[in-house]
């Protein structure tokens, strides 16, 4: 058993164990990125808020700080046990597209007049280096697709967790559990 989920699971003291059942749901919620995950392909800024919701009922629930502490850990090892490179890759794609989506979203397209050496009126605008920003986000998106494709190939043939084996270079990244 993993220890961070123990804790959790000795930390709720009640005979139905309801606080740590939603604890360690959120948990899944928030790191898993099997197909089965219904949380997998949500933005990271929407992500936590859904999450609380579907495992407390409510996007406003707010961890003691005990709870925080223990989710933390929880997170941190079920990230740690479960991801390959090639997931935490997927990982680094969903959060470059967010930022870059984000971005996007918050500039407007604008206009600006000035002059040439001539004196002449001119027009500026910033519509192309947005267009170009949008394609690069194509690019991005069919990239993460590939990589997504190539790991649930190794998953499913069994090759990309070597055999749900951590490899020797991910062992060094292991915490020291108390």
């Amino acid at each position: 058993m993993v220890p961070e989920f123990v804790t959790i699971w000795k930390s709720d003291k009640t005979k139905d164990k309801k606080n740590a059942h939603k604890l360690l749901f959120y948990v899944y919620l928030m790191c898993d990125l099997t197909e089965n995950c219904p949380t997998k392909d949500l933005g990271q800024e929407t992500k936590d808020a859904q999450c609380r919701f579907m495992a407390f009922g409510t996007k406003d629930y707010t961890f003691n700080g005990k709870e925080e502490v223990m989710v933390i850990d929880a997170i941190d090892s079920y990230v740690l046990l479960n991801e390959v490179p090639e997931e935490r890759m997927l990982r680094t794609y969903d959060a470059k597209i967010d930022q870059i989506r984000i971005l996007l979203d918050a500039t407007k397209p604008a206009i600006q007049e000035g002059l040439n050496k001539d004196g002449n009126t001119i027009y500026s605008t910033n519509v192309d280096i947005i267009n170009k920003a949008l394609k690069e986000i194509s690019s991005l998106v069919k990239a993460k697709h590939d990589l997504k494709q190539a790991v649930l190939a190794g998953l499913s043939a069994g090759h990309v967790r070597g055999q749900l084996k951590l490899s020797p270079r991910d062992k060094k990244k292991l915490r020291k559990v108390k």
